[in-house]
Parts: structure tokens; sequence; C-alpha cells
């Protein structure tokens, strides 16, 4: 519980809101402590009262529970309703309940609360509240919005925009494509024409399905094929290391070198002997040469906007490094 709150107030300090990572850890957190709380009530001998545990645990559990709501509540706002955040506010409010009537009741009734949670599963499967009816319906909204924002839906049906749609306007519009596609069930998917395939997009949208998560970037990897089992002679070098677990700050990583490589400015720092000569990635010192052998890089093009020029950003890179040392 302690670390939930360091959590929780780490974010309300930086307000910066963690992908997805929020809602399964205070559910998670939260079904567990119902759980407890059911057994420890089961063990209570006749006549006692609640602990202060019992009295105590299940408010301190709302807080985390409400942060959960928000972040479910900012990612539903960005791009809909699916089944899996459905079931994840299905069982937030079902924790909220249990753990109120589990704190304000004296002596509470245990097989009540998995009878509630089955009653509001079989709910979930059926009718118009259902996870899947509201999942559409939400995903259909979305797209209603987005077509109406670019002009494309005429007499039902869409069609391609007059003019050329943004990048980040694709990806969104091919998300809702995708999250029917993906559960085989474009059937629902409104103003297509029936028999509707994501091959017919550049017909029907007027742009073929764009993949990725990042909207605003172009993410690429190279990477060198059988890297990882290829050998490679080190004839001419005294020494080989390999960035896998290098530190970014300049740290000890064998007898009289020190190396470290800082991703974010795409330095790679080298001390070697007593020497204070920094070798960057560039890669030319005194007394010394060296080769680089990439076996993968991976990053984005920057902003995929054609008026802004593409600028390569690595978010991880895999190398290896040979030097040597003229004695």
């Amino acid at each position: 519980m302690a670390v939930l709150y360091a959590y929780f107030g780490y974010i309300l300090v930086t307000w910066a809101w963690p992908k997805g990572v929020i809602t399964h850890l205070v559910l998670w957190f939260a079904l567990l402590t119902v759980t407890v709380l059911l057994l420890s009530i089961a063990y209570r001998r006749a006549g006692e009262g609640p602990t202060k545990f019992e009295r105590l645990f299940p408010m301190l559990m709302l807080p985390p529970l409400a942060m959960l709501f928000a972040a479910l509540a900012i990612r539903i706002n960005a791009f809909g309703v699916t089944e899996e955040r459905y079931y994840v506010g299905l069982f937030a409010f079902w924790a909220v309940l249990a753990l109120k009537y589990l704190a304000l009741v004296r002596r509470p009734l245990g097989i009540l609360l998995p009878v509630s949670l089955a009653a509001l599963l079989l709910i979930s499967l059926l009718g118009p509240v259902g996870a899947v009816a509201v999942a559409e319906h939400s995903q259909n909204a979305r797209l209603t919005a987005m077509l109406e924002r670019q002009g494309m839906l005429q007499d039902g049906q869409v069609r391609p925009a007059e003019h050329e749609l943004t990048p980040a306007d694709k990806v969104e519009i091919s998300s809702v494509v995708k999250y029917f596609a993906l559960r085989e069930r474009l059937a629902g998917l409104r103003y297509v024409p029936p028999q509707f395939a994501v091959e017919d997009m550049p017909q029907v949208f007027g742009f073929a399905m764009q993949h990725g998560y990042a909207a605003t970037a172009r993410w690429f990897r190279l990477a060198r094929v059988g890297a990882a089992t290829q050998v490679l002679p080190i004839e001419g070098y005294d020494y080989y290391f390999s960035s896998q677990g290098l530190p970014k700050l300049l740290s000890p990583i064998g007898e009289g070198i020190k190396a470290g490589f800082d991703l974010d400015s795409r330095v790679l720092h080298m001390v070697i002997g007593p020497s204070d000569h920094l070798v960057t990635i560039a890669f030319a010192g005194p007394g010394m040469r060296g080769l680089i052998v990439f076996a993968s890089l991976t990053g984005h093009g920057g902003a995929a906007s054609p008026e802004v020029a593409a600028l390569l950003q690595l978010v991880a890179a895999d190398f290896g490094v040979f030097i040597d040392i003229d004695n």
C-alpha cells in the first residue's frame, strides 16, 4: 500500500501518467485486498467484531481506485471503449462496492460478493450494455466524429476526403477499422459497403491501412541478418566489448578501460588507461583506432508531417566495439 501511495504521489507531482500501468497495478491489488478481507472475515471467531485491518484497509484502497478511474477515463477519451477497458472498469466498480461493503457492514455475508460479481459478468455478456455492444458503439462513435470532421460522410456512406489527410488522422481512422478487423467483426463497422475488407480501404477511405502506435513518427529498425550468431574476426585489434549492459555514465568495464554509452546524445564515451580523452561514436583518439559494428538500430524519424524534415532519433542500439591500441 505504501508503494502505491508513493507511486501516485510521484504521478501527482510530475503529472506524467504511465500508459496502461496504473489500471493493472491498482486493479489486481484491489482484487487481492478483497480476497484477503473475505478470508479474514471467514476465519473471524464467532462474536468477534471487525479488526482494525478490516475497517481501515478498504478505505485506504479508495484513493488508488479513484486514480484508476481517472487513468481509465483518459484512455477512453483518447481511444474509446474496448472490451478490455470495459472489464477493467467493471471489476474496478465491483471492487469499490465490495470494499465499501466490507468496511461498513459489521457482519458481512461473504457469499454476497462472488454472487454480485457473477451477476455483473452475466450482464456484461448480454444486450446493449454488454462489453461487445458498448465497445462497438464507442468505436463507431469515434469513427463518426472523425469522418464528420474530415467531411467524409455522404448519405450515410464513407467517401474519400477531398483533401489530403494528415498522417495522424489516417492512423486514427485506421485504428477503428483495425479494432473491428482484429476481432473479425467488420460487419459491425458503420458507413462501409457490405462485405467490406481491410484491402478495400484505398477505394473506400482513400488510403491504405496505417499501422503504428505513434501518428507523428516514422519508426524504423535496422538489423544485420544473422548478427546474433555471426562470428567476427578480431585480427588487428586488442579488445572487444558489446553495448549490451553498457552503462550510461563512464564506468570501468575492464582492466584499464572505462566506457559508457549515452543514447540520448548518441555518444560513446571511452577512456583507455590514465588518459582523460573521451572517444565519441565518430571514433578518433590519440594512439588508438577503433571499429564499431552495429547489430541493430531502432528509432523514429521525428515528425511525420510532410512540411517537417524527418530527423532520425535513436531509441535503442546494439553494437560491438573493437579497439586497437598503439604500443
